[in-house]
C-alpha cells in the first residue's frame, strides 16, 4: 500500500488515525505539526518518497506548511490531504496556494469518520 506522513497535533488522535491506516496496509510516519522540523523519524523518511501527506491544518502552520512544500519538492506526484478545521471545501485551494502545492489536494472536512478518511486517501492517491 502507500507509504503517508501523517501531520496531526492531537496525540490520541494522531494515534488513532495513524492505527486505522495502518490497519489499511498503509506504512505511515506521524509527527506533531509543533514538532515535525525536529523529528528525527520525519527527517530520516524524508530518504524515501512519502505518497501521501495528510496534514490538518497546513495552511496556518507555517512550519507543516513547509513540510508539504519540501516533500512537493522532492517528490512531485506527492499527493495531500488537507483536514478542514471547518468542515468547508474552501481549504482545498488555500492549502495548495499557501504550501505551494501543484498537484490535486483533498480536503477532509471535521468531524470525520475512518470510512471517510479512507475514502479521501483513495482520492488522493488516485489524483496524484
Amino acid at each position: 500500500m502507500a507509504r503517508i506522513l501523517l501531520v496531526y497535533g492531537e496525540g490520541p488522535m494522531r494515534d488513532l488515525l495513524a492505527a486505522a491506516l495502518e490497519y489499511q496496509g498503509h506504512r505511515v510516519t506521524s509527527a506533531s505539526s509543533g514538532s515535525i522540523a525536529n523529528d528525527p523519524m520525519v527527517k530520516k523518511s524524508c530518504i524515501t518518497p512519502y505518497d501521501l501527506i495528510i496534514a490538518d491544518e497546513p495552511v496556518r502552520s507555517t512550519v507543516t506548511a513547509d513540510v508539504v512544500r519540501l516533500m512537493k519538492s522532492l517528490y512531485p506526484g506527492t499527493g495531500v490531504v488537507a483536514i478542514s478545521p471547518n468542515g468547508t471545501d474552501d481549504m482545498d485551494i488555500d492549502a495548495a496556494d499557501i504550501a505551494g502545492v501543484t498537484a490535486p489536494t483533498v480536503t477532509l472536512n471535521k468531524p470525520f469518520s475512518t470510512a471517510d478518511l479512507f475514502r479521501k486517501v483513495d482520492d488522493a492517491l488516485l489524483a496524484a
